[in-house]
């Protein structure tokens, strides 16, 4: 979560940060679609576990006050590509053959989406 809120403040600050802001973006997209990434040993870790935190950690960033909706809109663009291709293999698999594990960060990240990212700039 420590990621998220640097992450949000170097989305927040723009100029030279807006590069840290990108890296953790696509870092916490990646967590939260595959559960590892980023040098991450996932032999350690709960791979729900992380989807899950990385989900809530990218919700945290998107909520940051300050800025202009913007960022937001770069953040959009950086992560929704991967998590919306998640999403639609989720979708199109057969029933029963997903885990509900196997999707939860990326869902938590796409309700964060909804929450804090205006939709006019989505398109």
């Amino acid at each position: 979560r420590v990621v998220a809120m640097v992450g949000g403040a170097a989305a927040c600050r723009g100029g030279r940060s807006s590069a840290s802001a990108d890296a953790i973006t696509s870092l916490l997209a990646e967590l939260a679609v595959k559960g590892e990434g980023g040098g991450l040993n996932p032999s350690r870790f709960d791979r729900a576990a992380v989807r899950t935190v990385a989900g809530e950690g990218f919700g945290e960033m998107l909520s940051s006050e300050g800025g202009g909706a913007f960022w937001r809109q770069r953040c959009a663009s950086i992560a929704l590509p991967a998590l919306a291709g998640n999403i639609k293999d989720i979708a199109a698999s057969r029933e029963g053959q997903t885990e509900h594990r196997e999707c939860i960060g990326s869902l938590i990240a796409a309700g964060h989406f909804a929450c804090c990212v205006p939709l006019p700039l989505l398109r």
